[in-house]
């Protein structure tokens, strides 16, 4: 029995038949994969993780909506390490499916004994046979960023600002 569905976020993005990408930026799409996801989720009232990589070293590291949460890679680290990290370190791997195309992912999560989905096929048979309920999820324009940060996050931007507010206390 499958308890949790862990996805590789730009896998299933750049999948041949993700049906998010006509016309829209990437922000978008990733926004409606999303978007797919938690409909997934709420459907089959199971939780999703799906995990994406970040050039920012100061990225959303985390995310948690209604059963789905979405995990960013840290710095120097890509989402498919996250995700073989996440099937290792998992107490219950065969109760785990894997959504990917990449080939080291699937190899890690079938020789821990997890379940393993192609993107192509999970948007096929997951996604495609249930419409969107809406085209384009829609944020409110004055709604505010994530503003989690962690602990490392916030010494750096604390050691940032405080060399800020040394120089201007010199020019006062």
């Amino acid at each position: 029995m499958i308890t949790h569905v862990i996805l590789d976020g730009y896998n299933m993005i750049h999948a041949r038949n993700f049906p998010g990408k006509k016309g829209r930026s990437l922000e978008e799409q990733r926004n409606y994969l999303i978007h797919l996801i938690k409909q997934y989720a709420a459907r089959k009232r199971i939780p999703c993780t799906i995990v994406f990589d970040s050039k920012f070293p100061f990225s959303r590291q985390q995310k948690n909506y209604y059963r789905v949460t979405v995990r960013y890679s840290p710095a120097h680290t890509e989402a498919d390490q996250v995700i073989q990290q996440m099937v290792r370190q998992s107490k219950q791997p065969h109760t785990l499916l894997v959504v990917s195309s990449d080939r080291e992912i699937q190899h890690t999560a079938k020789i821990h004994g997890a379940r393993v989905m192609t993107s192509e096929s999970f948007l096929k048979e997951e996604i495609a046979p249930f419409p969107s309920t809406s085209t384009q999820p829609k944020e409110p324009e004055d709604s505010k960023p994530d503003a989690t940060l962690s602990d490392q996050e916030i010494a750096e931007w604390l050691r940032l600002f405080s060399q800020g507010e040394a120089n201007e206390d010199v020019d006062s």
